[in-house]
């Protein structure tokens, strides 16, 4: 990998683990938490339009990228910046976005027919009840509605990757 794309990856990385405490720190008494996750969406869109290479896709695709769309672009985005705004510390934010794997896993099962392993099932709810277990943490207990809220997210980001194993086969290579 060239030093250039090193440095991007870096870069987006970078990024991504800013969500949590730009949002906090973003979040404050003139800017509602859905009107800042609506603008976060749009900077990053914009900063990717120079990427996009717009192209129409199959019919048998929209169904799918829709229901992503909605998943990952609006609900997890609305319920993650919600969740923030409801709570004082970040610690059962980051701890309840970790539910989202096991979210995925039961979904994908559902909805794709997957078959999950007895070894599966116990990891599933062994990370269940490290949830349940830190929840008793007297300070998360103060924070019952944005840890419900951060659950709605990882719900909704194990949906959309649901939604994305649909989209697989779909042609999203970037210009570079």
């Amino acid at each position: 990998m060239s030093t250039k794309h090193t440095l991007l990856i870096l870069f987006v990385v970078f990024l991504l683990g800013s969500a949590y405490p730009t949002g906090k720190l973003g979040l404050n008494d003139t800017i509602p938490p859905i009107l800042f996750g609506g603008l976060r969406m749009l900077i990053v869109f914009l900063c990717l339009i120079p990427f996009f290479k717009f192209q129409t896709i199959e019919r048998k695709y929209i169904i799918p990228l829709i229901g992503f769309s909605i998943c990952f672009g609006v609900m997890v985005n609305m319920f993650l910046y919600l969740s923030i705004n409801a709570s004082s510390i970040l610690a059962p934010i980051t701890i309840g976005a970790q539910l989202s794997i096991p979210f995925g896993i039961i979904l994908s099962s559902i909805f794709l027919s997957e078959k999950i392993s007895y070894k599966k099932w116990l990891l599933i709810m062994t990370s269940f009840f490290g949830i349940v277990i830190l929840a008793f943490d007297p300070k998360v207990v103060e924070e019952l509605t944005g840890s419900l809220l951060i659950c709605c997210m990882a719900f909704f980001y194990g949906l959309s990757q649901v939604f994305s194993r649909y989209l697989k086969n779909l042609d999203v290579k970037f210009i570079i």
